[in-house]
């Protein structure tokens, strides 16, 4: 992504404004600084699901957990400054489908394929919206360990 790291890594810590980019995600409810609470489209229907944040370190990668009814969702986000203006993103996600309609989704990829094209409108976010305006940019910089906030910022 041709956006200094910090940027793109602020941008990501700015999970409520997900449903502003990400086609499927329907809101995002910050409880606290490691609890997030996410809505979501799923064809007709809708899913929520709770996830925990259990590291996070500023503008080098986020850990989570995630618990559903229909499933569950771990993953890491990392961040990587190529040059002081491209960064590379890393997102790896498991994926444990919970219900008869999530595991024949999972048989034919469709999670994956939803992911690639969020972090496609991810990026086309941080190259249209928050390069041209930096300023207006301003993530949560505090670092959690073991699912405790250690610093905050």
């Amino acid at each position: 992504m041709g956006a200094p790291c910090r940027l793109v890594y602020d941008q990501w810590t700015r999970f409520e404004d997900f449903p502003s980019f990400m086609k499927k995600v329907v809101s995002v409810d910050q409880a606290s600084d490691e609890e997030l609470n996410w809505k979501a489209r799923i064809f007709w229907s809708s899913r929520t699901w709770r996830s925990t944040i259990v590291e996070q370190v500023p503008d080098r990668h986020i850990v989570w957990r995630s618990a559903a009814a229909k499933g569950r969702v771990d993953g890491t986000v990392s961040f990587h400054a190529l040059t002081p203006d491209l960064t590379r993103v890393l997102l790896v996600l498991e994926y444990r489908p919970g219900g008869l309609f999530e595991r024949t989704g999972n048989l034919w990829r469709a999670q994956g394929r939803r992911v690639r094209l969020e972090l496609k409108h991810f990026r086309r976010h941080v190259m249209t919206r928050s390069l041209t305006r930096p300023g207006e940019v301003e993530g949560w910089r505090g670092e959690i360990h073991d699912g405790e906030v250690v610093r905050t910022t």
